[in-house]
């Protein structure tokens, strides 16, 4: 087929007698020759080179272009959203949706009416500087005001980027950018919309206390500060019984127990878990500590240097008069723990949870694998309880199961620092718990 600025051509120069009408058969052909296989060609359809277009405001002009056909003209539905030239220039005007139209002629000389949604947006970004707390919140949204849903997953209209990745990272949701902070800090947020960047301020602040956890015994004071902030720390005590806290930050143990020691700044409240043990028990834990890394041995576990689980236990209490019934040598696990039965320093015969701090440091964890080997309860292995261990960035009262629990043990390889559990590999389970001192 030719196109009609070819038959207008031809006509002219058929009535002018350049050409005559064989002439002008022939010429039909010349463009679109017949099939060889004797098929016939079909003629394929007008459309735009875009069926929706984003354009910002203000911003220039943008072209539609016509595929396979010939404009008449064009026309807008909404001209205060955008309007558009005879040759398809549209132009942004204000903020809104409309629909662009091009009436259009095909090859096969058909009209026809095509369409392009014209979404027009006047983005900005919710803000120009984020503040983020690390131990309150770790994600805060830069919103891109005029985009929503899907446009914001649509790589060809939003891109963004952290200057530095180890301050902060950050993803792409349907309500915006979330910025999560990874460390104290200052960075920028950069989000290019439709061409067009953007610039946000990152800064993340680490405001922290100096210790998540507290071992004290009666009578003794320690004192906690906050770090990361210029603001006035008020400071106040969860249960005043077990321990208190001066203006000062000075916390000083009372009775035995936990607690929390509070210390609200700038809106925030950071914690601090307290326990308050017996001074024999603190002791114990103390010099369990300092034997960390210790070699395991059951063949050597009475040598300087060497542990095994109950021996670990023994040799840390003995020196402060607890010997859990033998005086010259550690008993077994089973022994000491029956001893703890028979002189009632038994707590719980089973696991206590963490996060309900009933536990105090020096109490002995006792496990057994449930199956008889002729000792008390079937048990295996000892373990001492050190203390709580609050991860940074916690700030409530441990509702989100952040609380952890210490243990120091002998078992297998080495003495170690591990995290309380009721049972962990080879079948071991709690089968009792006791406090040698009160």
């Amino acid at each position: 087929m030719v196109s009609i600025k070819c038959m207008v051509i031809l006509m002219l120069m058929f009535v002018c007698g350049i050409v005559g009408p064989a002439e002008a058969s022939a010429m039909d052909y010349t463009d679109t020759p017949e099939p060889s296989d004797g098929s016939s060609y079909m003629t394929e359809q007008p459309r735009l080179d875009h069926t929706e277009l984003y354009l910002p405001v203000p911003g220039q002009p943008e072209a539609l272009h016509i595929l396979n056909g010939m404009g008449l003209y064009w026309y807008t539905e909404d001209a205060s959203v955008a309007v558009v030239s005879p040759e398809g220039m549209v132009t942004p005007v204000n903020e809104g949706v409309t629909v662009i139209n091009a009436v259009v002629m095909g090859d096969d000389y058909q009209t026809c009416t095509l369409a392009c949604t014209i979404y027009v947006l006047r983005p900005s970004l919710s803000c120009n500087e984020l503040n983020i707390d690390l131990n309150r919140e770790c994600q805060k949204v830069v919103s891109i005001n005029g985009m929503q849903g899907n446009m914001l997953s649509m790589d060809r209209l939003v891109t963004y980027q952290i200057e530095d990745e180890t301050t902060a990272r950050a993803e792409l949701w349907f309500d915006g950018i979330h910025v999560y902070g990874l460390k104290g800090g200052e960075t920028r947020l950069l989000v290019t919309v439709l061409g067009e960047t953007y610039t946000c301020t990152i800064k993340i602040r680490q405001i922290s206390i100096s210790q998540s956890s507290v071992v004290l015994s009666k009578g003794k004071t320690k004192t906690l500060k906050v770090a990361g902030t210029a603001g006035k720390v008020t400071w106040s005590a969860g249960n005043s019984r077990i321990a208190t806290v001066s203006s000062k930050g000075v916390v000083k143990a009372r009775a035995s127990g936990n607690t929390y020691i509070k210390a609200s700044v700038d809106g925030m409240e950071l914690k601090c878990i307290v326990s308050v043990a017996n001074d024999k028990a603190v002791k114990a834990v103390n010099k369990a500590k300092s034997v960390l890394g210790s070699a395991y041995s059951q063949d050597r576990r009475m040598e300087k240097g060497f542990y095994d689980c109950s021996s670990l236990v023994w040799r840390s209490y003995s020196p402060y008069s607890v010997t859990l019934g033998n005086k010259n040598w550690a008993p077994t696990a089973a022994d000491q723990a029956k001893w703890c039965m028979d002189n009632k320093r038994v707590i719980a015969e089973g696991p206590l949870e963490a996060e309900k701090l009933k536990l105090l440091p020096g109490d002995l964890i006792f496990y057994t694998r449930g199956v008889n080997n002729g000792r008390y309860k079937n048990i295996y292995h000892v373990a001492m309880f050190a203390g709580y261990d609050l991860p940074a960035g916690l700030y409530s009262d441990g509702a989100d199961g952040g609380i952890r629990g210490i243990l120091v043990e002998a078992d297998g390889r080495a003495v170690s620092q591990s995290g309380y559990r009721s049972g962990y590999l080879g079948g071991k389970e709690i089968v009792m718990i006791a406090r040698p001192v009160k």
